[in-house]
């Protein structure tokens, strides 16, 4: 598990420290290090990285499916214990994929269409 949070932590790390580097052009116009961060930087690159956030949660709610296998409880875990249970196994995995399935998909489609909102 900790090794799951420090890997997704990375992920989201890289994302800001990356848009706020890339945005750090205001020391040109003699602003000092906090105004620049305040007024310039920090809505740039909160307007640049929302979208790359937004993907990387999609792929955080993909990925607890891989903390099944190291044993943690999740939502494929506790659908396959009441497939266990009721007999019904199949049906509760194909569940739980559809389920999986139909959120990335419409998380997916909000991305984009916030992607294209803050383009304008």
């Amino acid at each position: 598990m900790v090794a799951f949070s420090l890997f997704e932590a990375a992920y989201y790390a890289e994302i800001i420290c990356a848009d706020i580097q890339a945005l750090y052009a205001a020391d040109a116009l003699g602003m000092t290090c906090g105004q620049s961060m305040q007024r310039v930087v920090l809505p740039q690159a909160f307007r640049a990285m929302t979208p790359l956030l937004l993907t990387q949660a999609i792929v955080l709610f993909r990925d607890t499916s891989l903390v099944y296998v190291i044993g943690v409880g999740d939502f494929f875990r506790a659908s396959t214990n009441i497939g266990d249970r009721d007999g019904t196994h199949v049906e509760m995995i194909l569940f739980a994929g559809a389920v999986y399935f139909v959120f990335c998909v419409m998380a997916s489609s909000l991305v984009k269409v916030f992607q294209k909102k803050v383009a304008r």
